[in-house]
């Protein structure tokens, strides 16, 4: 008789797994995009710095090519 009526302590119960699990997706997908968000910033640190050491070397007035 008890499975043809599970009461409200049931649906209770069912409530809070489905809650518990969304909370647990929802963790698991802001935790993956904050890692590729620091992976995606460290790379174009990366890039930056080495695109701004190359300027820096073109720019200067004395980085002519004369080898003495």
């Amino acid at each position: 008789m008890i499975a043809a009526n599970p009461g409200p302590a049931m649906h209770m119960a069912l409530l809070a797994i489905v809650i518990v699990i969304g909370l647990i997706v929802f963790a698991i997908v802001r935790v993956r995009n904050k890692r590729e968000a620091e992976k995606a910033d460290k790379l174009d640190q990366t890039a930056a710095g080495t695109e701004r050491r190359q300027h820096d070397h073109h720019d200067r007035p004395d980085a002519g090519h004369q080898h003495r």
